[in-house]
């Protein structure tokens, strides 16, 4: 699937018209979004394809008017999309690969950047085409590890700071003249790491702050905000936020120049005038205020961002409040990436939830871009309402029902946890069972739900506390969790526990032999009598890991075959096909069949890839085929593979998914496979044609 596709896919989740005349600017929420093809080989898709980000999303909205989302590309430098027509306003060759970072604009909107280390290239945001590539001084590295970019532009373009530090690791900063590709200040600062810099609109002040808490002086200079003059290299003064001890999270200029904002997203937000330093006000918010800010075109209006997305505004000839707008429910903490005024009296904030950009505004606080349902990966699928339904629960803790027909979202089923669990909200991430009548939670103490109703049904103990750690490994059909408790001592024995989910009850616990990398790959038998553990343990010839592979009887607790391995390398993944065999996949493509009843190795199944890593497997319910999910750097991506068991031959290839495949789950007459990935989406594939 081409990139443009999966970008007009982002973009219909980031679907915001913003229209009018340049003094007058709208905000709606667009309903429409654009018919994307299906892959090759799906019958239906659930959700809104979107876009998988390379790390952590971060989203620039352009100024002036906000209409266009920039996005860094590996190849072009930039790419730009229409928020209201959904579209790419650029001729990308198919195939591109959009890369992580953050895109900096300039106030006016005509000059861009993406941050990066070494050389920096301003960009024309019209055509992409590079303007200007500055070298950096001798001695300065840059980094970037914040969601706040540790360059600025001021409002024209002219002018670019850069924040960076030497190789003791004290903080630098430097400004350049683009058009000359010269620099005209730079600053030594007293604290360790690259300082984020903040121009003045006018490019004649600067201002700086921590982006660590760690210091080289004995002032504590993590929640200070110093003032530069750029002509003459002068400080100004440095300004110490009102009772907080934390870094600063925020700085913003008013337009005319005359005044500076400032806060550490604990509530207060300072403002200073310039040039004197003189403390003006101190504007007291709500909880976690000031994560952002910004200054109206008229230098008349202060807005801030809260961590919970709630909106405030004051005056800022007065001080006095003007608004509090409390943020979306659907807000996570700290999604505001950005905050800007469209007009003097509109201001709209911007972020990610999860992999989804977001974007919400002050008068209503209601979000103007429609979420997905899902805005995390998808971690479990199951085939509901005699298939008629088809259930996904994903890494952000929500349940959705779908129509198994349409496709079309049928509403979520919200979980109610016991108030004794001390669980705080009702999002937390679940396994469900194949008949979508149960959820179990994916963390220790597991809880059981029953999704008729969405009540918590019972709860698996901890196992043992103290000195210890256990690893969780529930199956994913939701009808088992084993339980691993491995001493902190290294020559004590491991306590291992399985719980059948299904009957309520311990089946059995035992003690393994100390050492091994932990935690393995376990999986119960089909018919629950007999469970396989695949793990890494040291060989004792050389010292190297190796794989082995474990059965044991389940019904008297006794150990059966043992297996060694001593070519498996990767992540591991394990399935058992019956009460005596399982399949392996581990690294390099690399799939082969174990007897764990005998202790004997079978034969490796067909290798598609050599650079195959496999996220996940799974069996029919006749057991004459399985499926595997696979990261393939030879296909260019993430597949879904079916092959014939036993012989192992493959029969489907199922490309689409933008992102690791995290859940997949046959339909109960085998005829239709369900995969999930990272990009939240799920594909309905048909097993019914022919063999690839």
């Amino acid at each position: 699937m081409s990139l443009l596709r999966d970008w007009r896919a982002l973009v219909a989740g980031l679907v915001v018209g913003l229209s009018g005349l340049p003094n007058s600017v709208s905000v709606v929420a667009q309903e429409s979004r654009r018919t994307i093809d299906l892959p090759t080989g799906a019958k239906l898709r659930l959700g809104n394809p979107g876009v998988l980000y390379r790390g952590q999303p971060f989203v620039t909205v352009a100024p002036p008017d906000y209409t266009m989302l920039l996005v860094p590309d590996l190849s072009a430098g930039i790419r730009k999309f229409d928020l209201q027509t959904m579209v790419s306003l650029d001729d990308a060759p198919a195939g591109q690969v959009v890369s992580g970072g953050q895109v900096v604009v300039s106030g006016d909107g005509k000059r861009c950047l993406t941050v990066s280390t070494g050389t920096l290239t301003v960009r024309d945001v019209t055509n992409g085409q590079a303007l200007q590539q500055l070298q950096l001084p001798r001695r300065f590295s840059t980094t970037f590890t914040s969601p706040i970019p540790v360059v600025s532009f001021s409002q024209d373009g002219k002018f670019l700071a850069q924040g960076g530090q030497s190789v003791g690791g004290r903080g630098e900063v430097v400004v350049w003249d683009i058009d000359k590709g010269e620099t005209v200040f730079e600053a030594s600062l007293q604290h360790l790491g690259p300082p984020i810099p903040v121009l003045s609109p006018d490019g004649k002040y600067l201002a700086t702050r921590a982006s660590t808490p760690q210091l080289t002086g004995k002032a504590d200079a993590s929640s200070v905000v110093t003032l530069w003059q750029i002509e003459g290299g002068k400080e100004l003064f440095t300004g110490r936020l009102t009772g907080s001890a934390t870094p600063v999270t925020t700085v913003a200029f008013s337009p005319d120049g005359r005044m500076v904002a400032a806060a550490c997203g604990d509530g207060p937000i300072d403002l200073w005038e310039l040039p004197s330093g003189k403390h003006k006000y101190t504007f007291f918010g709500r909880t976690g205020q000031g994560l952002r800010v910004a200054v109206s075109p008229d230098s008349k209006t202060l807005a801030a961002v809260a961590t919970d997305g709630t909106l405030q505004r004051w005056n800022l000839a007065d001080g006095k409040l003007i608004a509090t707008t409390v943020g979306a429910a659907e807000l996570p903490l700290n999604a505001a990436q950005g905050l800007a005024f469209g007009t003097s009296d509109q201001v709209i904030a911007w972020g990610a939830v999860g992999h989804s950009p977001v974007v919400w505004e002050a008068s209503s606080g209601k979000l103007l871009t429609p979420l997905p349902e899902h805005t995390a990966a998808i971690r479990s699928i199951a085939f509901a309402a005699a298939s008629k339904e088809i259930l996904t629960a994903g890494q952000d803790g929500r349940v959705v029902r779908w129509d198994a027909t349409t496709g079309k979202p049928l509403g979520s089923i919200e979980l109610r946890p016991s108030r004794a669990l001390g669980i705080s909200g009702n999002r937390f991430p679940v396994n469900l069972s194949v008949d979508g009548q149960r959820a179990l939670t994916l963390v220790v103490p597991h809880v059981v739900f029953d999704l008729a109703t969405g009540q918590e049904d019972f709860v698996i103990p901890r196992g043992p506390v103290g000195a210890s750690t256990t690893y969780s490994l529930p199956s994913p059909d939701a009808k088992y969790v084993v339980l691993i408790t491995v001493p902190q001592e290294p020559r004590k024995t491991v306590l291992c526990t399985v719980w059948d989910l299904v009957a309520r009850k311990k089946l059995m616990q035992f003690d393994q032999p100390p050492g091994g990398r932990l935690p393995p790959a376990v999986a119960i038998s089909p018919e629950g009598n007999r469970m396989v553990m695949a793990a890494y343990v040291p060989n004792p010839g050389s010292g190297q890991l190796m794989l082995r592979v474990t059965g044991w009887d389940l019904r008297t607790g006794t150990k059966l075959g043992e297996i060694d391995d001593v070519a498996a390398r990767g992540t591991l993944a394990v399935t058992a096909v019956s009460e005596a065999l399982a399949v392996v996949a581990s690294g390099g493509g690399r799939l082969r069949v174990f007897n764990y009843e005998t202790g004997q190795a079978g034969d490796e199944l067909e290798i598609v890839n050599r650079s195959d890593t496999f996220t996940q497997i799974v069996f029919s319910p006749t057991h004459k085929q399985f499926a595997v999910g696979a990261s393939s750097l030879q296909q260019g991506g993430d597949v879904v593979r079916v092959h014939d068991w036993p012989s192992g031959r493959l029969r489907h290839t199922f490309t689409g998914h933008q992102g690791q495949v995290t859940a997949l789950v046959f339909s109960p007459d085998g005829k239709t496979l369900a995969s999930g990935s990272q990009d939240g989406i799920v594909y309905l594939w048909d097993l019914s044609r022919g063999t690839d």
